[in-house]
């Protein structure tokens, strides 16, 4: 088939979930970027529609190419009903309206047409009841009686007219005029310019001050970026980062731009620990999981999605694609944190993300276990550069290298100190994100370096009271 179905999405695990179904001969492949997106449209001009990831890789540059080769453009928004149904209803047109199928209906009903007038032709020559004309019939000759003879305008030479020449054209005389007096002219006088008065001009410099103007590089505008912290086994702090990081991020950004979503498929936490209770009441909070939408609850321009305090079911009725869906949703802010707990075994979640935090609580009973390490290097192994090693509540009393040959068990990892007790006790008294207290600046700044500062390198917001006044409200001579 010439005409072809181009799929462009996030990852190439939603890419094979959309497919699946359908023959991928007339489906291009799955092009990671733009570059190859290109190339690959330089070798199949013909397009007949597209599907477009708005999260894909370079989705504002491939929007122009598109439109200039005329292809329609359908979004995709998460929904992966909807996708599939769009893919049936463009390959059973393409179908329809093939060439080759059109050529081939063509073909057989222009046989059937010469076949139903030979038909036709064959019974009314049997029903005819005059004797056959072609029987006994003379070949063709001339009439004699219908020669005409043509009358011949010049049958000799001498009754032609004779030639005459053309007489040549006499000129026409015209009538000369008579001549012009010439009247005498006025002596011309000379024209007197008197010199103009010249002027002096001064030139005075007066002294203004000028404003001094100070030069901040500040982002405008950041890509989205879905992070997912995950865990291998409970109590080792995924939920504690998760917010801590959704905190950081918050105070770097505008306000509305973080969101923080706890995964279905543990305990719900997140409601108790931050007295959800007290900002949204629990008799009006609509959950995603209930009506699709789902609602919010602000903390410190954190938007949090917790799970509702009687959920118990643990994801058990939960399709990964809904969770999909609504992680494109959220994708609309500028970070997107997801607590997923002990939950790594979402491949097409993890292919959606960014970057991977893994924490590992420092306890070396458990790297031992081959259940727990055989997952961590399979996830290394799949994700690569995406995933970040995070070694919580660490101690100077746990090794990480291999006593044989000195090498690290966890290269590049970050490494969160344990906390003080009363710190993490008095964050959940008071309802507040680990981050707001000044004793674990100096524990959060491995974190904050590693994870933060590549996607906002700004630094955080002053306070109301710290913030300085701008240069038009100030006072002359103050700071």
């Amino acid at each position: 088939m010439s005409s072809i179905v181009l799929v462009l999405t996030r990852s190439e695990a939603i890419y094979q979930r959309i497919v699946e179904e359908f023959d991928q001969d007339v489906i291009a492949p799955y092009l990671p970027d733009v570059r190859t997106c290109q190339q690959w449209l330089f070798e199949n001009p013909k397009v007949a529609a597209a599907l477009l990831d708005p999260a894909w890789s370079d989705s504002e540059a491939i929007r122009p190419i598109l439109d200039r080769l005329r292809v329609p453009i359908t979004p995709f928004d998460g929904d992966f009903d909807k996708a599939r149904s769009w893919l049936s209803d463009v390959l059973s047109k393409l179908n329809d309206f093939h060439p080759l199928h059109q050529e081939q209906e063509s073909v057989s009903k222009g046989i059937e047409e010469v076949e139903a007038s030979e038909q036709s032709t064959e019974e009314r020559v049997e029903s005819d009841p005059r004797p056959d004309y072609r029987v006994g019939m003379q070949e063709p000759h001339e009439n004699p009686f219908l020669q005409r003879k043509r009358r011949r305008l010049y049958p000799d030479v001498g009754n032609r007219p004779a030639q005459v020449k053309p007489s040549p054209i006499q000129p026409i005389s015209k009538p000369t005029p008579p001549p012009v007096k010439e009247e005498p002219k006025a002596p011309v006088e000379p024209v007197v310019v008197e010199a103009e008065p010249k002027i002096i001009e001064r030139i005075v410099e007066i002294q203004v001050e000028k404003p001094v103007y100070i030069r901040e590089e500040v982002h405008t505008s950041y890509a989205s970026r879905l992070i997912l912290v995950v865990g291998f086994w409970p109590r080792t702090g995924v939920s504690t980062l998760a917010t801590s990081l959704a905190y950081m991020f918050a105070q770097r950004l505008p306000k509305g731009s973080v969101t923080c979503i706890e995964h279905p498929g543990q305990y719900p936490h997140m409601w108790d620990t931050f007295a959800c209770d007290e900002h949204v009441r629990h008799t009006q909070y609509q959950h995603w999981l209930q009506d699709g939408i789902g609602q919010t609850v602000d903390i410190k321009d954190v938007s949090l999605v917790p799970l509702p305090p009687d959920y118990t079911d643990r994801g058990e009725g939960v399709d990964d694609e809904r969770v999909v869906q609504y992680v494109y949703r959220s994708l609309k802010r500028t970070i997107t944190i997801m607590d997923c707990g002990t939950n790594i075994y979402d491949s097409l979640l993890l292919s959606l993300a960014d970057q991977i935090i893994c924490v590992l609580d420092c306890d070396p009973s458990y790297w031992v276990n081959n259940e727990i390490s055989r997952p961590y290097q399979q996830l290394i192994e799949a994700y690569g550069d995406k995933v970040i090693t995070v070694l919580n509540k660490w101690t100077r009393y746990a090794l990480v290298k291999d006593p044989a040959d000195g090498s690290s068990y966890f290269p590049g990892a970050v490494k969160v100190p344990y906390l003080v007790p009363d710190i993490t006790q008095k964050a959940l008294w008071e309802a507040k994100f680990l981050p707001q207290f000044d004793e674990v600046s100096e524990d959060m700044l491995a974190l904050y370096q590693k994870v933060v500062k590549p996607y906002v390198p700004v630094a955080p917001k002053p306070e109301k009271s710290e913030r300085k006044l701008s240069f038009l409200n100030r006072k002359r001579g103050k700071t």
